[in-house]
């Protein structure tokens, strides 16, 4: 879960095995003669479009031939009202049909349809978050391994880029760069810009499952093996 603070009220929000993404009061309403409390639910968003679930009237079923509803599995991003969200699922389905949606925040109840600002169908399954920049700029990479630079507002698709390699983790945005790993063990580093610019492809020890983080002017990238740790001098 993600914490957004939303016309004056903090709101946790969730993305559930039903490929709902879902948003709760964040204050606790106590329970009764002991009993655990609970969060009151203020909407609720159903993150796979109609033609993931359906063709022709009757449902898809689950991981068919790449087809069909997914579940949420990355943890939802809340910025500036708004939360980013993909959907995807186990590994051992492999790829198939994904969307990113960006849903408005502030309403209320089951906004599927209006709380829809924009959803991107050419992202495929996926398990990363989005990692959203102050200029507007939305990265996502899926599970087939194609990193996304949208635009934040509208969702038009700046640029992609083949990572060669199957992505387990998230984007990182820091200092103007984006840092993406691979199952096939190689950072790609790019401008966080909408023009597209690959400043470098490392290649490291094993496979790069977890989402690099940078703090205090290093940068971290743990492979399956090894934890690195990067400065400039």
């Amino acid at each position: 879960p993600s914490l957004g603070r939303v016309n004056g009220r903090d709101l946790v929000f969730w993305g559930g095995g039903d490929g709902v993404c879902y948003a709760f009061d964040a204050r606790i309403e106590p329970g009764l003669d002991g009993k655990p409390g609970k969060l009151n639910r203020v909407w609720q968003f159903d993150c796979n479009p109609a033609c993931n679930r359906e063709r022709d009237g009757k449902p898809l079923p689950y991981n068919k031939n790449g087809q069909g509803p997914s579940e949420i599995i990355a943890t939802p991003v809340f910025e500036k009202g708004r939360v980013y969200v993909a959907v995807g699922q186990d590994s051992r389905h492999g790829p198939g049909r994904g969307c990113l949606s960006c849903i408005d925040a502030t309403q209320t109840g089951d906004i599927t349809q209006t709380g829809k600002l924009w959803q991107c169908l050419d992202v495929g399954r996926s398990f990363s978050s989005a990692a959203v920049t102050p200029d507007g700029l939305v990265f996502i990479a899926d599970y087939g391994g194609v990193l996304r630079c949208l635009d934040a507002d509208t969702g038009h698709e700046h640029w992609s880029h083949d990572l060669r390699g199957r992505v387990f983790c998230s984007p990182f945005c820091s200092g103007g760069r984006v840092y993406i790993g691979t199952e096939a063990g190689r950072l790609t580093v790019a401008e966080a810009s909408r023009d597209k610019r690959i400043l470098g492809e490392i290649r490291f020890d094993s496979p790069i499952y977890a989402t690099p983080v940078a703090a205090n002017g290093v940068l971290y990238v743990a492979s399956q093996r090894t934890l690195y740790a990067f400065q400039r001098n």
